[in-house]
């Protein structure tokens, strides 16, 4: 969903979907293909919950208050990997 959108973009620094023109970038939205690439600079809590937040299927995706109790945003310290 959006969140993981924003998310996304926050510790990357580049779109989730992002295509070569818009029609490419909408074909990518609907199939849910993801360009995990740059997650790989992300902790692995910090990828869990972004997969989390942008899993296709609505019924499977985590809602706002579970994104919330995710170790992730929950367990951050000074000097944590994002």
């Amino acid at each position: 969903g959006c969140m993981g959108v924003v998310l996304y973009l926050l510790l990357t620094g580049i779109q989730p979907f992002n295509g070569s023109s818009p029609e490419m970038t909408k074909q990518l939205m609907r199939k849910g293909e993801v360009d995990t690439e740059p997650l790989k600079r992300c902790s692995p809590l910090a990828c869990d919950l972004i997969q989390r937040l942008l899993e296709k299927r609505p019924h499977a995706r985590i809602t706002a208050q579970e994104a919330l109790l995710h170790p992730w945003l929950d367990h951050q310290e000074e000097g944590d990997q994002v």
